[in-house]
């Protein structure tokens, strides 16, 4: 029904992504206006946003979801190196948590239908950039094929004091 009333309107739409919602600007604006079109729009767009919830993964520590889908897109939240069963943080070192980060990234692609082959962009925080050669040494084992497009900021503090965090976006197998 909506592929009809794209033709029909001739517009394009434009998603843009800013803290995990999504917000709808239609090029043509006087077709838009027609709120009963602008109704039908967002109900479709609404029902496509999808939310993941793993036990492979730490389960939010806050009013967040641990990934998110839209359409064929996976969102995953920044991943620090807690382990899902017990949420303490594993390891005291850049590799050892950065392999644990990569280990609950990994089940949460699982549970979106997704690997580390399909990811598209990354964004890595870490506390220190001496750290960035052991973060890049584990980040590498794990996208041996796929390099995806990738982000890397050195943050003052992160969450519970731990030496890295890392977030994705994907696509679904």
């Amino acid at each position: 029904m909506l592929r009809g009333i794209y033709s029909y309107l001739r517009g394009i739409l434009v998603l843009f992504y800013s803290d995990q919602c999504f917000q709808i600007f239609k090029l043509t604006q006087s077709w838009y206006s027609n709120s009963i079109i602008r109704k039908i729009v967002k109900s479709e767009v609404t029902g496509m946003i999808g939310k993941i919830e793993t036990n492979s993964a730490p389960a939010a520590i806050g009013p967040y979801s641990q990934a998110t889908v839209f359409g064929d897109l996976i969102f995953t939240s920044g991943q620090i190196p807690l382990s899902p069963e017990t949420g303490q943080i594993v390891g005291d070192d850049i590799m050892s948590q950065t392999q644990q980060v990569m280990k609950n990234i990994a089940g949460l692609l699982e549970a979106a239908g997704s690997d580390f082959s399909h990811v598209l962009k990354t964004t890595c925080f870490i506390t220190d950039m001496a750290n960035f050669s052991g973060l890049n040494e584990v980040y590498a084992s794990y996208f041996t094929d796929n390099k995806p497009a990738r982000s890397c900021v050195a943050a003052k503090q992160l969450p519970r004091d731990v030496l890295v965090e890392i977030e994705t976006i994907a696509i679904r197998k």
